[in-house]
């Protein structure tokens, strides 16, 4: 199951609702790091040039995503940049002080327009935290345009079924950063069951239970998202 960029990911406290079944497997992805080096995201000058296109708008992490832009300067060599944060939590011996978050950029590619001003580009959608990305065109220290992608957060959710005391996993890939998207709630049949967030690991958090309350019939697990500082 996965939440884009619909009216899911739109609300600032969403409970949705995971029954027992059958969850698409994630396809593996790289790192944001992975994509390439880290690279220094420029300033707009005169104005923005040309056009970037992103296909599709949203997905899952392991998703094939093109690129496109037009009205470029021919010939020219570009890099096309995803934008991104890295997580720390500020903590002293005796005092928690909440989250940081730093903009980090990655290079996905070094592409060349043709003559007629356009360029194409395919990379994968990295495991990273979810929700909405930038993606940059720039030429050395200048942006000329920039585009968007959600990425969209997905929950697996292992076994499917079991006898009382069974171990459950829940799996969630694609936890956001950002306020309203960084802090989520387990619920199992109506019961707290643990709170799940990703500050230090890009947006993935794997939640394990051996011992949930009330383990007869089908029950239902849901997340539950909430702002936290």
């Amino acid at each position: 199951m996965s939440f884009g960029s619909g009216p899911l990911a739109g609300w600032s406290c969403a409970l949705v609702s995971l029954a027992l079944m059958h969850q698409t497997p994630a396809v593996a992805a790289p790192s944001a790091s992975a994509l390439g080096p880290e690279v220094t995201v420029g300033e707009p000058r005169d104005g923005y040039v040309g056009r970037l296109d992103v296909s599709p708008k949203h997905a899952p992490a392991g998703t094939p995503v093109t690129l496109s832009a037009e009205g470029l300067p021919p010939g020219r060599e570009f890099q096309l940049l995803w934008n991104t944060a890295t997580g720390a939590w500020k903590v002293t011996d005796t005092e928690y002080k909440g989250r940081e978050f730093t903009p980090v950029a990655y290079e996905i590619a070094k592409v060349k327009s043709d003559q007629a001003g356009r360029l194409s580009a395919t990379f994968t959608a990295p495991e990273d935290y979810g929700f909405m990305h930038d993606i940059v065109l720039q030429q050395g220290t200048r942006v000329l345009t920039q585009g968007g992608f959600n990425l969209d957060m997905t929950v697996e959710i292992s076994p499917q079924s079991g006898p009382p005391g069974t171990p459950i996993t829940v799996d969630v890939k694609g936890i956001g950063y950002r306020s309203l998207y960084n802090s989520w709630d387990v619920i199992y049949d109506n019961n707290f069951t643990g709170w799940m967030s990703a500050v230090t690991t890009k947006g993935s958090r794997v939640r394990r239970n051996s011992q949930f309350p009330r383990p007869a019939g089908q029950a239902r697990i849901s997340s539950k998202c909430c702002m936290a500082s």
